[in-house]
């Protein structure tokens, strides 16, 4: 069933941007408020799942106004809607608010690449769109293996293409060399064949459990790989107090239209990114590339 998410910015810029990224997510009906009146006809009009608000908000001079994102949340949402999920997107320090057991901090300062991610996972918890299951499976063989990713591969790219050029093991350190770029902490597992899982991506509380694959455009990736990655991950999920597991996989090619059909059917969302994910992240690094996806 599709949830509504309200984002409320005073920017017209932001709104935009924010709407793009709840379409990305799937599952979710965007609503838009450019201040606390907008947004508060909106939350008595219509039901709302989950809120995604700015704090500060200003003036066309770009002094303060009076309207206030966390006031809002604090006088309005919290005495109307004790348990609504809320998440608070902004480049304030979250040290300069408080979030309950409800609401979350979701920072401005985040490339968009790696916020969407964030916004995904953070929303598939928030909202409750899925249920999942637990099984005990690999954790025991992949954590002893683990090791930093140290080749510099992307900085020794001279285009995108040449990713063909590599070797399997190079492929998976050149993502997770683009992975800690994004500023996500990376260990990779050498050698493969532990439950599927390449590398490892650490962000605050999440870890992700990721599967390399580098297919040609001809050969998309199954819903039976992303089933055996996402019960690998489920299966860890309950030996690591403390983290929040995903499991996931980043290809050179595409996905099948059964994979989106799982994603809709489980609570932890798999990060699941395809070729033209890939092409445009790695092209922010090696300007002067194309890249073809060969058949």
């Amino acid at each position: 069933m599709t949830k509504s998410v309200l984002w409320i910015d005073d920017s017209a810029e932001e709104r935009a941007a924010g709407e793009a990224l709840l379409r990305g997510v799937g599952g979710i009906t965007p609503r838009l408020a450019a201040s606390s009146d907008e947004a508060r006809r909106v939350l008595e009009t219509i039901r709302v799942d989950a809120v995604i608000t700015d704090i500060l908000r200003r003036r066309p001079d770009r002094s303060v106004a009076a309207d206030d994102g966390y006031r809002f949340f604090r006088e309005y949402i919290r005495r109307r809607f004790p348990t609504l999920p809320v998440l608070f997107h902004t480049k304030n320090l979250p040290s300069t608010f408080d979030t309950d057991e409800h609401s979350q901090y979701l920072s401005k300062w985040e490339p968009p690449a790696k916020k969407a991610i964030e916004l995904e996972v953070r929303l598939t918890d928030t909202v409750r769109l899925y249920e999942a299951y637990a099984d005990w499976a690999t954790w025991q063989r992949i954590e002893p293996r683990l090791v930093e990713v140290t080749s510099k591969l992307l900085d020794r790219l001279r285009a995108v293409d040449d990713i063909w050029r590599l070797t399997p093991d190079q492929f998976e350190q050149l993502v997770g060399e683009l992975l800690a770029r994004l500023r996500y902490s990376v260990l990779w597992v050498p050698g493969g064949k532990d439950g599927g899982i390449d590398i490892v991506a650490s962000s605050g509380e999440r870890d992700f459990l990721i599967d390399v694959k580098r297919y040609r455009a001809s050969e998309p990736v199954s819903v039976e790989l992303v089933r055996s990655v996402y019960g690998v991950a489920e299966s860890i999920s309950p030996t690591r107090p403390g983290r929040i597991v995903h499991g996931g996989i980043i290809t050179s090619s595409r996905f099948t239209k059964e994979v989106e059909i799982f994603r809709q059917t489980v609570r932890r969302r798999p990060l699941l990114r395809d070729g033209d994910w890939l092409r445009t992240e790695l092209a922010k690094f090696v300007p002067r590339t194309r890249f073809t996806q060969h058949d």
